[in-house]
């Protein structure tokens, strides 16, 4: 390689970097201007360059315009990126899930049918309704599933908690957050000590609230808590809640919830009837779409994932930048506390000590003290209201990729290969 092309190579890797930095951080714009400069830069890694680029327009698009322009730029790398390589392959999965999404179901189909995927989410799913539905009666009752509470926390103890775990928080900062990408952590609080902070506070009400959906969470002793900061276009894949992400074997919690911070930006979320005790595909689940000051309680055995928001950026999303925060809370019988110097899964919570004893003592105290603000700014108990309606009833789960004679094949007996099921969750 000659040494201005190696060059050339390297300067367009940095600003790749540089711009997927800039996009962590919300500044969309300035992450587009970097990725463009990549693209300028070498001809030969241009593939990359787009790809980049067109990530950046698809988690972030403010117009159909911009998501036209990241398919149009999906559809270049698949042109020109090596067969076999993982960036054509990343490039066709997010072009799938632009055409489910937007239910271009012949396009879907023949990408789907090349890169080898025999099973699908399916359009009830993937293209969820952009407007929230009319109410109507459940097919089948979520009450033993999932339940759904508006106006949870009062007012005060609902904007702390906002500013605590705002996009530009050091919270996210302190953990080396990068939505998809940084290791999973959470911490663990008693339920049974008097609060110590508001966030206990907050857990300690969020715990009254889920013994009444689910009586059996009476017994928990302990609430294990983690957070979210999503773009838009980003999802989570279908996961079950463990103690320890399973390591040692899967333990699920009695109840896990999701409280949601934002609206107006990214997908609902989604819980199926599958549990890992029973080895089939889920034929039916519900999903709850974010809305602020809003829980959604659901058994801690059952498979969930986040959905990709479609379309562009909800107007009520403004300003730019915008994500989808939501604080989970897995409430437990009991789960050990594990200590670590990283973040990790199940920390004891670093409650700020009167005096900081070391640098990383000073560190975790800075952070954590957001979440200690008075009780008295709590503010005055709000009515809770619990809602079957607000849950929206799906079905089918998943769908056969091809079909027979025009006839779907039936889904399978027993769990097909994971890698054979396409999600486009990321």
């Amino acid at each position: 390689m000659r040494p201005r092309e190696w060059w050339r190579r390297l300067r367009a890797r940095a600003l790749r970097r540089s711009a997927r930095r800039e996009a962590a951080a919300g500044r969309e714009h300035h992450a587009l201007l970097l990725a463009r400069r990549a693209m300028l830069c070498c001809p030969r890694t241009l593939p990359a360059s787009c790809r980049l680029a067109a990530e950046i327009l698809r988690q972030e698009a403010a117009t159909s315009l911009g998501l036209r322009a990241a398919a149009a730029l999906y559809r270049f790398v698949l042109a020109h990126a090596d067969e076999s390589s993982e960036l054509r392959a990343r490039a066709r999965d997010r072009l799938i899930l632009l055409a489910c999404q937007q239910r271009e179901e012949g396009l879907a189909t023949a990408l789907l049918l090349d890169a080898g995927y025999e099973y699908r989410l399916s359009p009830e799913i993937l293209s969820y309704p952009l407007r929230t539905p009319e109410p109507h009666a459940l097919a089948k009752s979520p009450r033993a599933h999932a339940h759904v509470v508006d106006g949870v926390l009062p007012a005060g103890m609902l904007r702390a908690l906002q500013r605590a775990l705002a996009p530009r928080s050091p919270f996210w900062r302190a953990h080396g957050y990068r939505c998809g990408h940084s290791p999973f952590f959470s911490y663990v609080h008693s339920l049974s000590r008097p609060p110590r902070n508001g966030l206990d506070r907050v857990l300690a009400l969020l715990h009254r609230q889920a013994v009444a959906a689910f009586p059996a969470v009476a017994h928990a002793t302990q609430a294990e808590w983690w957070a979210h900061c999503r773009p838009h276009a980003t999802g989570h894949q279908l996961h079950y809640d463990s103690d320890d992400e399973g390591r040692g074997g899967v333990r699920n919690p009695t109840v896990s919830s999701a409280l949601y911070l934002s609206e107006a930006v990214g997908g609902p979320t989604l819980v199926t009837s599958q549990r890992l005790s029973h080895p089939r595909l889920a034929t039916h689940g519900w999903t709850a779409t974010p809305r602020v000051n809003r829980v959604l309680y659901f058994d801690g055995a059952l498979l969930h994932g986040v959905v990709p928001g479609r379309g562009p950026v909800g107007a009520a999303a403004s300003p730019r930048g915008t994500r989808r925060i939501s604080l989970m809370v897995a409430f437990w019988p009991s789960i050990r506390e594990r200590s670590a110097a990283r973040p990790a899964a199940a920390r004891p919570f670093p409650y700020p000590p009167a005096e900081a004893r070391s640098a990383e003592a000073s560190a975790s105290a800075s952070w954590a003290s957001l979440f200690d603000w008075p009780e008295s700014s709590d503010g005055e108990p709000t009515p809770a209201v619990a809602s079957a309606s607000e849950l929206r009833y799906v079905e089918p789960i998943w769908l056969p990729v091809d079909q027979e004679d025009g006839a779907a094949r039936a889904l399978p007996v027993g769990m097909p290969n994971y890698d054979a099921c396409f999600q486009g969750f990321s």
